[in-house]
Protein backbone atom coordinates (compact mmCIF):
# COMPACT_ATOMS: atom_id res chain seq x y z
CA UNK A 1 0.00 0.00 0.00
CA UNK A 2 1.41 3.67 -0.38
CA UNK A 3 1.68 6.15 1.71
CA UNK A 4 -1.15 8.98 2.44
CA UNK A 5 -0.30 12.31 0.77
CA UNK A 6 -2.20 14.18 3.34
CA UNK A 7 0.31 12.75 5.78
CA UNK A 8 3.47 13.57 4.30
CA UNK A 9 1.75 17.33 3.83
CA UNK A 10 1.21 17.44 7.19
CA UNK A 11 5.16 16.52 7.84
CA UNK A 12 6.13 18.91 6.18
CA UNK A 13 4.16 21.71 7.09
CA UNK A 14 5.73 20.61 10.73
CA UNK A 15 8.75 21.03 9.70
CA UNK A 16 9.41 23.77 7.91
CA UNK A 17 6.73 26.73 9.05
CA UNK A 18 6.65 29.54 7.37
CA UNK A 19 8.26 31.69 10.03
CA UNK A 20 11.24 29.20 9.40
CA UNK A 21 10.93 30.45 5.76
CA UNK A 22 11.29 34.23 6.99
CA UNK A 23 14.10 33.55 9.11
CA UNK A 24 16.45 31.75 6.19
CA UNK A 25 15.50 34.35 3.97
CA UNK A 26 16.58 37.32 6.39
CA UNK A 27 19.58 35.93 8.31
CA UNK A 28 20.78 32.70 6.18
CA UNK A 29 23.73 33.07 4.80
CA UNK A 30 23.03 33.62 1.45
CA UNK A 31 20.11 36.25 2.35
CA UNK A 32 19.98 39.65 1.44
CA UNK A 33 20.91 41.21 5.36
CA UNK A 34 23.41 38.91 5.33
CA UNK A 35 25.67 40.26 2.31
CA UNK A 36 25.08 43.68 3.77
CA UNK A 37 27.42 42.96 6.30
CA UNK A 38 31.13 43.70 4.99
CA UNK A 39 33.43 41.94 7.38
CA UNK A 40 36.68 44.13 7.51
CA UNK A 41 39.17 42.80 9.97
CA UNK A 42 39.17 39.69 11.96
CA UNK A 43 40.70 37.83 14.45
CA UNK A 44 40.65 35.02 16.75
CA UNK A 45 43.11 33.82 19.65
CA UNK A 46 41.77 30.71 21.14
CA UNK A 47 43.75 28.99 24.76
CA UNK A 48 43.14 25.90 26.18
CA UNK A 49 44.38 24.65 29.16
CA UNK A 50 44.15 21.25 30.79
CA UNK A 51 44.79 20.59 34.16
CA UNK A 52 45.69 16.85 34.93
CA UNK A 53 45.03 15.41 38.66
CA UNK A 54 44.74 12.05 40.71
CA UNK A 55 42.73 11.14 42.70
CA UNK A 56 43.19 10.67 46.60
CA UNK A 57 40.43 9.62 49.46
CA UNK A 58 43.75 10.21 52.59
CA UNK A 59 41.86 13.92 53.89
CA UNK A 60 45.23 13.60 56.40
CA UNK A 61 47.69 13.72 53.71
CA UNK A 62 45.92 16.66 51.58
CA UNK A 63 45.56 18.89 54.33
CA UNK A 64 49.76 18.68 54.28
CA UNK A 65 49.36 19.93 51.08
CA UNK A 66 46.72 22.56 50.28
CA UNK A 67 47.98 24.12 47.67
CA UNK A 68 47.25 20.88 45.49
CA UNK A 69 43.90 20.83 46.51
CA UNK A 70 40.29 21.41 44.73
CA UNK A 71 37.05 21.50 46.29
CA UNK A 72 35.23 17.84 47.31
CA UNK A 73 33.20 16.86 44.25
CA UNK A 74 31.49 13.67 43.52
CA UNK A 75 32.43 11.86 40.70
CA UNK A 76 30.03 8.96 39.82
CA UNK A 77 26.93 10.51 39.74
CA UNK A 78 24.04 12.09 42.12
CA UNK A 79 23.37 8.51 44.17
CA UNK A 80 26.91 8.48 45.27
CA UNK A 81 27.57 10.66 48.71
CA UNK A 82 31.38 9.57 48.47
CA UNK A 83 33.75 12.49 48.11
CA UNK A 84 37.16 12.24 46.51
CA UNK A 85 39.58 14.31 46.51
CA UNK A 86 42.57 15.73 44.10
CA UNK A 87 46.03 16.01 43.64
CA UNK A 88 47.56 18.25 40.49
CA UNK A 89 49.42 15.95 38.74
CA UNK A 90 50.66 18.14 35.39
CA UNK A 91 49.28 20.72 33.26
CA UNK A 92 48.42 21.21 29.55
CA UNK A 93 47.68 24.19 27.22
CA UNK A 94 47.65 22.04 23.99
CA UNK A 95 44.50 22.01 22.12
CA UNK A 96 44.32 18.37 21.28
CA UNK A 97 45.09 17.70 24.87
CA UNK A 98 42.11 20.03 25.64
CA UNK A 99 39.63 17.45 22.99
CA UNK A 100 41.23 14.16 24.09
CA UNK A 101 40.37 14.87 27.83
CA UNK A 102 37.02 16.35 27.20
CA UNK A 103 35.02 13.59 28.72
CA UNK A 104 37.64 13.12 31.62
CA UNK A 105 36.41 13.97 34.65
CA UNK A 106 39.94 13.98 36.76
CA UNK A 107 40.73 17.18 34.28
CA UNK A 108 40.31 20.92 34.97
CA UNK A 109 39.60 21.88 31.46
CA UNK A 110 38.99 25.68 30.67
CA UNK A 111 39.39 27.22 27.00
CA UNK A 112 39.36 31.52 26.58
CA UNK A 113 38.30 32.90 23.18
CA UNK A 114 38.51 36.24 22.35
CA UNK A 115 37.56 37.64 19.05
CA UNK A 116 37.73 40.99 17.30
CA UNK A 117 35.90 41.92 14.61
CA UNK A 118 35.83 45.55 12.53
CA UNK A 119 32.53 45.30 9.93
CA UNK A 120 30.39 47.63 8.29
CA UNK A 121 26.85 47.49 7.49
CA UNK A 122 25.39 50.34 5.62
CA UNK A 123 25.89 54.04 7.15
CA UNK A 124 27.21 51.88 10.51
CA UNK A 125 30.97 50.79 11.19
CA UNK A 126 31.43 48.69 13.86
CA UNK A 127 34.18 47.66 16.48
CA UNK A 128 33.69 44.43 18.39
CA UNK A 129 35.21 42.58 21.04
CA UNK A 130 33.96 38.97 21.71
CA UNK A 131 35.04 37.11 25.20
CA UNK A 132 34.09 33.42 25.52
CA UNK A 133 35.04 31.14 28.38
CA UNK A 134 34.03 27.68 29.26
CA UNK A 135 35.34 25.68 32.14
CA UNK A 136 34.85 22.49 33.50
CA UNK A 137 36.23 21.82 37.40
CA UNK A 138 37.57 18.42 38.44
CA UNK A 139 34.97 15.95 39.01
CA UNK A 140 32.31 17.77 37.88
CA UNK A 141 29.79 16.80 35.37
CA UNK A 142 28.97 19.73 33.28
CA UNK A 143 30.74 22.84 31.54
CA UNK A 144 29.45 26.38 32.76
CA UNK A 145 29.71 28.89 30.41
CA UNK A 146 29.99 32.79 30.48
CA UNK A 147 30.27 35.54 27.69
CA UNK A 148 31.04 39.59 27.65
CA UNK A 149 31.07 41.75 24.11
CA UNK A 150 31.84 45.06 23.64
CA UNK A 151 30.71 47.22 20.32
CA UNK A 152 31.79 50.38 19.57
CA UNK A 153 29.15 51.51 16.50
CA UNK A 154 29.37 54.72 14.64
CA UNK A 155 26.50 55.70 12.66
CA UNK A 156 28.11 58.05 9.86
CA UNK A 157 24.19 59.52 8.89
CA UNK A 158 23.15 60.12 12.31
CA UNK A 159 26.87 60.82 13.54
CA UNK A 160 26.19 59.33 16.66
CA UNK A 161 27.91 56.22 18.52
CA UNK A 162 27.00 53.85 20.62
CA UNK A 163 28.53 51.56 22.95
CA UNK A 164 27.17 48.10 23.99
CA UNK A 165 27.77 45.46 26.23
CA UNK A 166 26.12 42.44 26.35
CA UNK A 167 27.27 39.97 29.25
CA UNK A 168 26.51 36.70 30.87
CA UNK A 169 28.20 35.23 33.86
CA UNK A 170 27.24 32.41 35.77
CA UNK A 171 24.62 32.68 38.18
CA UNK A 172 23.08 35.50 36.39
CA UNK A 173 20.89 36.66 33.30
CA UNK A 174 21.79 38.48 30.04
CA UNK A 175 22.32 41.82 30.29
CA UNK A 176 22.74 44.67 28.28
CA UNK A 177 23.50 48.33 27.99
CA UNK A 178 23.77 50.92 25.81
CA UNK A 179 25.42 54.06 25.67
CA UNK A 180 24.84 56.97 23.23
CA UNK A 181 28.32 59.44 22.76
CA UNK A 182 29.98 58.36 25.73
CA UNK A 183 32.66 60.34 25.29
CA UNK A 184 34.71 59.70 28.83
CA UNK A 185 34.30 55.56 28.03
CA UNK A 186 36.79 55.59 24.67
CA UNK A 187 39.23 54.76 27.06
CA UNK A 188 37.47 51.72 27.51
CA UNK A 189 38.32 50.56 24.33
CA UNK A 190 41.64 50.95 24.41
CA UNK A 191 41.73 48.78 27.58
CA UNK A 192 40.88 46.13 25.51
CA UNK A 193 43.61 46.06 23.98
CA UNK A 194 45.57 44.26 26.32
CA UNK A 195 43.60 41.68 26.44
CA UNK A 196 42.96 41.26 23.00
CA UNK A 197 46.81 40.68 21.71
CA UNK A 198 46.92 39.03 18.45
CA UNK A 199 49.81 40.28 16.99
CA UNK A 200 52.97 42.34 17.39
CA UNK A 201 51.10 45.23 16.05
CA UNK A 202 48.09 45.53 18.75
CA UNK A 203 46.36 48.20 17.48
CA UNK A 204 45.89 47.11 13.42
CA UNK A 205 42.49 46.46 14.16
CA UNK A 206 41.92 49.77 15.37
CA UNK A 207 43.73 51.50 12.02
CA UNK A 208 40.97 49.59 10.39
CA UNK A 209 38.17 51.32 11.69
CA UNK A 210 39.42 54.42 11.97
CA UNK A 211 40.29 54.47 8.12
CA UNK A 212 36.86 53.24 7.53
CA UNK A 213 35.14 55.81 8.97
CA UNK A 214 37.77 58.87 7.83
CA UNK A 215 40.31 57.13 4.78
CA UNK A 216 42.47 60.58 5.17
CA UNK A 217 43.02 60.33 9.09
CA UNK A 218 46.56 60.17 10.80
CA UNK A 219 45.91 57.70 13.11
CA UNK A 220 48.89 55.09 12.16
CA UNK A 221 50.89 57.44 10.92
CA UNK A 222 51.56 59.69 13.78
CA UNK A 223 53.11 57.80 16.18
CA UNK A 224 52.04 60.50 18.92
CA UNK A 225 48.26 60.75 18.08
CA UNK A 226 46.22 58.27 20.35
CA UNK A 227 43.27 56.01 19.25
CA UNK A 228 40.88 58.20 21.56
CA UNK A 229 42.06 61.50 20.33
CA UNK A 230 41.69 60.58 16.62
CA UNK A 231 38.06 59.30 16.95
CA UNK A 232 36.73 62.54 19.35
CA UNK A 233 38.72 64.81 15.94
CA UNK A 234 36.49 62.74 13.95
CA UNK A 235 33.48 62.82 15.79
CA UNK A 236 33.63 66.70 16.71
CA UNK A 237 34.33 67.48 12.81
CA UNK A 238 31.49 65.69 11.42
CA UNK A 239 29.37 67.54 14.38
CA UNK A 240 30.78 71.10 13.30
CA UNK A 241 31.40 71.61 17.11
CA UNK A 242 33.63 74.60 18.01
CA UNK A 243 35.94 75.38 20.87
CA UNK A 244 39.60 75.49 21.83
CA UNK A 245 42.99 73.68 20.70
CA UNK A 246 42.39 71.60 23.69
CA UNK A 247 38.74 70.61 23.22
CA UNK A 248 39.55 66.87 23.13
CA UNK A 249 40.38 66.12 26.28
CA UNK A 250 37.22 68.24 27.29
CA UNK A 251 35.18 66.30 25.35
CA UNK A 252 36.79 63.13 26.36
CA UNK A 253 36.29 64.04 29.88
CA UNK A 254 33.02 66.73 30.08
CA UNK A 255 30.75 66.21 26.65
CA UNK A 256 27.37 68.63 27.43
CA UNK A 257 25.06 66.15 24.84
CA UNK A 258 23.99 67.27 21.38
CA UNK A 259 21.10 68.79 22.82
CA UNK A 260 23.11 71.43 24.44
CA UNK A 261 25.52 72.43 22.26
CA UNK A 262 22.79 72.94 19.31
CA UNK A 263 21.55 75.48 21.88
CA UNK A 264 24.61 77.14 22.20
CA UNK A 265 25.39 77.18 18.29
CA UNK A 266 27.74 74.07 18.82
CA UNK A 267 30.57 75.85 20.81
CA UNK A 268 31.44 73.36 23.27
CA UNK A 269 33.15 76.22 26.24
CA UNK A 270 29.54 77.64 25.88
CA UNK A 271 27.77 74.60 26.17
CA UNK A 272 29.61 72.92 29.15
CA UNK A 273 29.24 75.96 31.35
CA UNK A 274 26.08 76.53 30.34
CA UNK A 275 25.23 73.37 32.18
CA UNK A 276 26.66 73.78 35.07
CA UNK A 277 25.36 77.13 35.33
CA UNK A 278 28.41 79.14 35.25
CA UNK A 279 27.73 80.51 31.53
CA UNK A 280 29.77 84.13 31.93
CA UNK A 281 32.39 86.26 29.95
CA UNK A 282 35.20 85.22 32.83
CA UNK A 283 34.42 81.70 32.80
CA UNK A 284 34.17 81.73 29.30
CA UNK A 285 37.61 83.75 28.81
CA UNK A 286 39.05 81.21 31.70
CA UNK A 287 38.10 77.75 30.35
CA UNK A 288 39.97 79.12 27.08
CA UNK A 289 42.88 80.35 28.40
CA UNK A 290 43.87 78.33 31.57
CA UNK A 291 42.44 75.04 30.72
CA UNK A 292 41.00 74.96 34.36
CA UNK A 293 39.78 71.16 36.04
CA UNK A 294 35.62 71.64 35.32
CA UNK A 295 35.38 69.27 38.87
CA UNK A 296 37.59 72.51 40.92
CA UNK A 297 35.83 75.24 39.44
CA UNK A 298 32.37 74.00 40.12
CA UNK A 299 33.67 72.95 43.86
CA UNK A 300 34.84 76.66 44.11
CA UNK A 301 31.98 77.68 42.70
CA UNK A 302 30.05 76.08 45.59
CA UNK A 303 32.27 76.85 48.29
CA UNK A 304 32.90 80.53 47.55
CA UNK A 305 30.38 81.90 45.35
CA UNK A 306 31.14 83.62 41.22
CA UNK A 307 32.11 86.76 43.33
CA UNK A 308 35.41 85.13 45.17
CA UNK A 309 35.69 82.74 42.57
CA UNK A 310 36.65 85.66 40.63
CA UNK A 311 39.44 87.20 43.06
CA UNK A 312 41.38 83.66 42.47
CA UNK A 313 44.64 84.32 40.75
CA UNK A 314 43.55 82.74 37.34
CA UNK A 315 46.81 80.85 37.73
CA UNK A 316 45.92 78.68 40.47
CA UNK A 317 43.45 76.95 37.90
CA UNK A 318 45.95 76.92 35.86
CA UNK A 319 48.61 74.62 37.53
CA UNK A 320 45.90 73.19 39.95
CA UNK A 321 45.01 69.73 38.81
CA UNK A 322 43.59 66.54 40.72
CA UNK A 323 45.41 63.98 41.77
CA UNK A 324 43.10 61.88 40.40
CA UNK A 325 41.65 61.79 37.05
CA UNK A 326 38.10 63.32 37.05
CA UNK A 327 35.11 63.05 34.95
CA UNK A 328 32.14 65.52 35.31
CA UNK A 329 28.62 64.04 34.14
CA UNK A 330 26.96 67.36 32.99
CA UNK A 331 23.53 65.51 33.04
CA UNK A 332 23.97 66.02 36.91
CA UNK A 333 22.46 68.83 38.47
CA UNK A 334 25.24 69.42 41.02
CA UNK A 335 24.02 72.41 43.07
CA UNK A 336 21.41 69.48 44.09
CA UNK A 337 23.71 66.76 44.47
CA UNK A 338 24.65 67.06 48.08
CA UNK A 339 26.18 63.34 48.39
CA UNK A 340 29.56 64.75 46.13
CA UNK A 341 29.28 68.73 46.56
CA UNK A 342 28.49 69.79 50.32
CA UNK A 343 26.14 73.13 51.01
CA UNK A 344 28.74 75.37 52.86
CA UNK A 345 25.88 77.07 55.39
CA UNK A 346 28.47 77.49 57.81
CA UNK A 347 30.95 78.98 55.69
CA UNK A 348 31.26 83.06 55.87
CA UNK A 349 32.19 85.90 54.06
CA UNK A 350 35.46 86.47 56.38
CA UNK A 351 36.67 82.81 55.55
CA UNK A 352 35.82 83.08 51.78
CA UNK A 353 38.14 86.09 51.79
CA UNK A 354 41.00 84.15 53.81
CA UNK A 355 40.56 81.50 51.91
CA UNK A 356 40.81 83.19 48.73
CA UNK A 357 44.23 84.80 50.32
CA UNK A 358 45.57 81.53 50.99
CA UNK A 359 45.35 79.87 48.02
CA UNK A 360 46.74 83.30 45.99
CA UNK A 361 49.58 83.01 48.52
CA UNK A 362 49.90 79.74 47.52
CA UNK A 363 49.77 80.19 43.86
CA UNK A 364 52.78 82.88 43.89
CA UNK A 365 55.18 81.02 46.27
CA UNK A 366 55.92 78.35 43.18
CA UNK A 367 54.89 80.31 40.10
CA UNK A 368 57.08 78.78 37.83
CA UNK A 369 56.20 75.32 38.77
CA UNK A 370 52.82 73.56 38.29
CA UNK A 371 51.75 72.86 42.15
CA UNK A 372 51.00 69.42 41.60
CA UNK A 373 53.18 68.47 39.40
CA UNK A 374 54.95 65.66 41.82
CA UNK A 375 51.29 64.87 43.01
CA UNK A 376 52.76 65.66 46.91
CA UNK A 377 50.54 68.28 47.14
CA UNK A 378 47.10 68.91 46.80
CA UNK A 379 45.57 72.25 48.20
CA UNK A 380 41.70 72.22 47.04
CA UNK A 381 42.12 68.56 48.83
CA UNK A 382 43.40 70.22 51.91
CA UNK A 383 41.01 73.20 52.48
CA UNK A 384 37.82 70.93 51.71
CA UNK A 385 39.20 68.79 54.55
CA UNK A 386 40.37 71.67 56.73
CA UNK A 387 36.45 73.01 56.00
CA UNK A 388 34.74 69.66 57.02
CA UNK A 389 36.81 69.68 60.62
CA UNK A 390 36.08 73.25 61.09
CA UNK A 391 32.65 71.97 61.19
CA UNK A 392 32.95 68.98 63.35
CA UNK A 393 34.55 71.59 65.83
CA UNK A 394 31.98 73.71 65.43
CA UNK A 395 29.49 71.20 67.62
CA UNK A 396 31.80 72.18 70.69
CA UNK A 397 33.00 75.81 70.03
CA UNK A 398 30.52 78.76 68.26
CA UNK A 399 33.45 80.19 67.52
CA UNK A 400 35.72 78.53 64.71
CA UNK A 401 36.80 80.05 61.37
CA UNK A 402 39.06 80.58 58.93
CA UNK A 403 41.35 82.64 60.19
CA UNK A 404 44.80 81.96 57.98
CA UNK A 405 45.42 84.62 55.63
CA UNK A 406 48.95 82.82 53.82
CA UNK A 407 49.51 79.04 53.34
CA UNK A 408 52.05 79.09 56.19
CA UNK A 409 49.37 80.08 58.65
CA UNK A 410 46.93 77.55 56.82
CA UNK A 411 49.34 74.66 57.41
CA UNK A 412 49.47 75.73 61.66
CA UNK A 413 45.56 76.80 61.44
CA UNK A 414 45.63 73.33 60.07
CA UNK A 415 47.55 71.25 62.90
CA UNK A 416 45.80 73.53 65.55
CA UNK A 417 42.18 72.05 64.89
CA UNK A 418 43.33 68.44 64.58
CA UNK A 419 45.05 68.74 68.00
CA UNK A 420 41.84 70.74 69.22
CA UNK A 421 39.50 68.09 67.46
CA UNK A 422 41.19 65.17 69.13
CA UNK A 423 40.67 66.40 72.50
CA UNK A 424 36.85 67.15 72.05
CA UNK A 425 36.90 63.11 71.06
CA UNK A 426 38.71 62.04 73.70
CA UNK A 427 35.40 60.69 75.71
CA UNK A 428 34.45 58.24 72.84
CA UNK A 429 35.91 55.16 71.41
CA UNK A 430 35.22 53.89 68.20
CA UNK A 431 36.39 50.50 66.89
CA UNK A 432 35.80 49.48 63.20
CA UNK A 433 34.48 45.51 63.43
CA UNK A 434 35.94 44.01 59.87
CA UNK A 435 34.92 41.07 58.60
CA UNK A 436 37.26 38.19 59.23
CA UNK A 437 38.25 37.52 55.49
CA UNK A 438 39.53 41.49 55.47
CA UNK A 439 41.42 40.11 58.94
CA UNK A 440 42.79 37.05 57.56
CA UNK A 441 43.71 38.29 53.98
CA UNK A 442 45.38 41.40 55.33
CA UNK A 443 47.26 38.83 58.33
CA UNK A 444 50.26 37.33 56.28
CA UNK A 445 52.93 39.29 55.59
CA UNK A 446 54.36 39.56 51.88
CA UNK A 447 57.95 39.68 51.16
CA UNK A 448 58.60 41.41 54.40
CA UNK A 449 55.79 43.95 53.91
CA UNK A 450 53.50 44.17 57.01
CA UNK A 451 49.80 45.01 56.05
CA UNK A 452 47.89 46.54 59.51
CA UNK A 453 44.55 47.29 59.10
CA UNK A 454 43.98 50.30 61.34
CA UNK A 455 40.37 50.02 63.46
CA UNK A 456 40.22 51.99 65.96
CA UNK A 457 41.40 55.47 67.78
CA UNK A 458 45.10 54.57 68.65
CA UNK A 459 45.93 53.20 65.84
CA UNK A 460 45.04 56.06 63.50
CA UNK A 461 46.41 58.20 66.30
CA UNK A 462 49.96 56.12 66.35
CA UNK A 463 49.69 56.48 62.55
CA UNK A 464 49.33 59.95 62.52
CA UNK A 465 51.99 60.37 64.97
CA UNK A 466 54.36 58.50 63.46
CA UNK A 467 53.53 59.68 59.78
CA UNK A 468 53.52 63.56 60.50
CA UNK A 469 50.00 63.77 58.82
CA UNK A 470 46.15 64.31 59.85
CA UNK A 471 44.88 60.46 58.94
CA UNK A 472 43.93 60.49 62.98
CA UNK A 473 40.86 62.94 61.57
CA UNK A 474 39.94 60.04 59.46
CA UNK A 475 38.79 57.95 62.32
CA UNK A 476 34.49 58.89 61.57
CA UNK A 477 34.95 59.52 58.21
CA UNK A 478 33.28 55.81 57.91
CA UNK A 479 33.97 55.88 54.06
CA UNK A 480 36.98 54.42 53.59
CA UNK A 481 39.66 51.99 54.77
CA UNK A 482 42.76 52.83 56.32
CA UNK A 483 45.52 50.70 55.97
CA UNK A 484 49.32 50.96 56.73
CA UNK A 485 51.70 49.30 54.84
CA UNK A 486 55.02 48.76 56.62
CA UNK A 487 58.99 47.76 55.89
CA UNK A 488 60.90 47.97 58.74
CA UNK A 489 60.62 51.32 60.43
CA UNK A 490 59.22 52.76 57.19
CA UNK A 491 55.37 52.97 56.14
CA UNK A 492 53.13 54.18 53.87
CA UNK A 493 49.93 55.24 54.76
CA UNK A 494 46.74 53.85 52.03
CA UNK A 495 43.55 54.85 51.82
CA UNK A 496 40.85 52.03 49.83
CA UNK A 497 36.94 52.30 49.07
CA UNK A 498 34.89 49.72 49.73
CA UNK A 499 35.05 48.30 45.89
CA UNK A 500 38.92 47.90 46.51
CA UNK A 501 39.80 51.11 44.87
CA UNK A 502 43.21 52.87 45.87
CA UNK A 503 42.09 56.22 46.61
CA UNK A 504 45.32 57.29 47.50
CA UNK A 505 48.95 56.37 48.89
CA UNK A 506 51.38 58.54 51.55
CA UNK A 507 54.90 58.13 53.04
CA UNK A 508 56.19 60.73 55.92
CA UNK A 509 54.94 64.25 55.92
CA UNK A 510 52.96 63.31 52.63
CA UNK A 511 55.76 62.30 50.62
CA UNK A 512 55.93 60.52 47.46
CA UNK A 513 55.48 56.56 47.90
CA UNK A 514 59.20 55.35 47.96
CA UNK A 515 60.44 52.88 45.48
CA UNK A 516 60.85 50.10 47.99
CA UNK A 517 57.28 50.30 48.34
CA UNK A 518 56.29 50.06 45.11
CA UNK A 519 55.78 45.57 45.16
CA UNK A 520 54.32 45.54 48.50
CA UNK A 521 51.56 48.47 47.44
CA UNK A 522 50.73 46.43 44.40
CA UNK A 523 50.38 43.22 45.89
CA UNK A 524 47.76 45.42 48.69
CA UNK A 525 45.91 46.49 45.90
CA UNK A 526 45.80 43.15 44.60
CA UNK A 527 44.57 41.84 47.82
CA UNK A 528 42.10 43.92 48.45
CA UNK A 529 40.68 43.96 44.58
CA UNK A 530 40.22 39.88 45.04
CA UNK A 531 38.44 40.52 48.43
CA UNK A 532 36.04 42.86 46.72
CA UNK A 533 35.39 40.55 43.64
CA UNK A 534 35.05 37.63 46.09
CA UNK A 535 32.12 39.56 47.80
CA UNK A 536 33.62 39.73 51.19
CA UNK A 537 34.71 43.42 51.35
CA UNK A 538 32.10 44.35 53.39
CA UNK A 539 31.35 47.74 55.26
CA UNK A 540 32.37 46.95 58.95
CA UNK A 541 30.24 46.99 61.93
CA UNK A 542 31.10 50.56 63.96
CA UNK A 543 30.96 50.19 67.82
CA UNK A 544 31.26 53.67 70.06
CA UNK A 545 32.31 52.65 73.29
CA UNK A 546 31.84 55.14 76.24
CA UNK A 547 35.28 55.93 77.54
CA UNK A 548 33.38 57.55 81.22
CA UNK A 549 30.41 54.90 81.69
CA UNK A 550 31.61 52.40 79.77
CA UNK A 551 27.97 51.79 77.73
CA UNK A 552 29.10 50.57 73.99
CA UNK A 553 26.68 51.06 71.40
CA UNK A 554 26.67 49.43 67.95
CA UNK A 555 25.95 50.75 64.47
CA UNK A 556 25.87 49.68 60.58
CA UNK A 557 27.53 53.09 58.48
CA UNK A 558 23.80 53.08 56.77
CA UNK A 559 22.47 53.67 60.39
CA UNK A 560 25.27 56.68 60.99
CA UNK A 561 24.44 58.52 57.91
CA UNK A 562 20.83 57.72 57.91
CA UNK A 563 20.18 58.83 62.10
CA UNK A 564 23.06 61.53 61.79
CA UNK A 565 25.57 60.26 64.53
CA UNK A 566 28.55 62.39 64.95
CA UNK A 567 30.49 61.49 68.12
CA UNK A 568 29.71 64.00 71.12
CA UNK A 569 27.16 65.68 69.08
CA UNK A 570 23.42 63.98 70.99
CA UNK A 571 20.75 64.06 67.67
CA UNK A 572 22.87 66.92 65.82
CA UNK A 573 22.78 66.30 61.78
CA UNK A 574 25.49 64.37 60.42
CA UNK A 575 27.25 66.46 57.33
CA UNK A 576 28.49 63.81 55.36
CA UNK A 577 30.98 64.77 53.00
CA UNK A 578 33.49 62.18 51.37
CA UNK A 579 36.64 63.71 49.26
CA UNK A 580 38.25 60.88 47.83
CA UNK A 581 41.22 63.27 46.37
CA UNK A 582 41.96 64.88 50.14
CA UNK A 583 45.37 64.21 51.19
CA UNK A 584 46.69 63.58 54.46
CA UNK A 585 47.75 66.89 55.53
CA UNK A 586 50.95 67.52 57.10
CA UNK A 587 50.99 68.04 61.11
Amino acid sequence: MGSDPRVCQTKTKSILTKRDLESLFLFGKNSYLYSMVENLYKNIFDEHRTTYHEVSNDATLMRNIENHKTNASRMDGYSNKKLYYFTVSKYSENKEDFIDEYGNMLCDLENNRRTVVVEKEGDKVRLSFYYYKKFRKVGKLYFAKMYDRHYLTYNLKTNNFYMTNVMKSIGYRRSKRIRCNPTHNISRVVEHIHDFKFTNDDSEYLKVFMRTLDPDTNYGKDKYLTFEEAFIRFFVSRNGIKGPNHMTSLILRNYPGKKSLKKNGYNLIHSILDNVGLKSKYFISLMNNYKPDLSYLIRYANLLGLKYVKSINKEFFKKERAPYETFVDLKKKYYEDTEVYPTYQNITDYDRKNIVKVINDFTVTSPDTPINSTRSMNITGLIIDHIRMMDNLRTFEEDIKFRAKTYSEFEQEHVNYSEKYSLYRNSEEIYYQYDEQIINSLKNSQKGYEYVLLSNDMDYINESTHQNNCVRTYIDKFDSIIISVRLGDKRITTEFTYKGDCIQKRGSYNSEVDESFNEGIIELERIMKTIYLSGGLKQPTIKIKNKLNGDEKHYTIKEIKTNGYRRSRGNEGFLDFVDDELDFMLI
